[in-house]
């Protein structure tokens, strides 16, 4: 099962005026087990997976991070896979220390059967996709794997799905994606004013697939 997610900034809200030492103390006060469990973990693949189970058939994001990195989450993954249920939470953060927003975070903590925790921190320009697609589902697949692995071909492998509640986080996140991709086509050389259009067009294009069930 799963409990709750929340989203951070550290003092629990979203304010545009949060002192920046706040968020510098923010992995320091996450209950680890050891510093490694401070840093997010790598990336190295995703896809995602459409069931009627789960997500009432829409698109669930799944994560393949960097396990030689992080060989204690593939213990979780293990251990997770045998039992009937796990526990974990969630919290959505942001955990830039300057105020770009550049990246958003998704701290999930580990109960049982292994106490763990792991930062899923993503792009916001280029992985937004799959910051939407969690939203969507309320849900995430984690998989443990190595650069170069995808789930076409690693199916079998085990795999853990988190509940993400959506819990207010959300329209902050809209504000953030909307002027991380105004910025990028901007910078790809297009007016303010189309640029305004191709961040609308793409908003849609991309929700219109996240919102896709089978």
């Amino acid at each position: 099962m799963t409990r709750t997610g929340k989203f951070l900034t550290l003092n629990h809200c979203f304010r545009e005026n949060f002192l920046m030492r706040q968020i510098v103390k923010l992995r320091k006060r996450l209950v680890v087990s050891s510093e490694i469990e401070r840093q997010p973990v790598t990336i190295v693949g995703d896809a995602a997976i459409a069931t009627k189970l789960v997500g009432h058939g829409c698109l669930v994001p799944l994560v393949i991070f960097d396990a030689d990195q992080r060989p204690d989450l593939r213990e979780v993954i293990e251990a997770q896979a045998h039992l009937p249920s796990g526990d974990v939470s969630s919290q959505w953060a942001t955990l830039d220390v300057k105020k770009t927003y550049t990246h958003f975070a998704l701290i999930l903590t580990f109960v049982r059967p292994v106490a763990r925790v792991a930062i899923v921190e993503f792009e916001v320009a280029g992985q937004g996709i799959i910051v939407e697609q969690i939203f969507q589902a309320s849900a995430l697949y984690i998989q443990a794997g190595k650069p170069g692995d995808r789930v076409s071909l690693d199916s079998e492998n085990p795999k853990i799905l988190v509940q993400v509640p959506e819990t207010g986080a959300r329209k902050h996140w809209e504000k953030i994606f909307k002027k991380a991709i105004y910025r990028k086509f901007r910078n790809e050389g297009l007016k303010r004013a189309k640029a305004k259009t191709a961040v609308q067009m793409y908003l849609e294009k991309i929700r219109e697939v996240s919102e896709l069930r089978i």
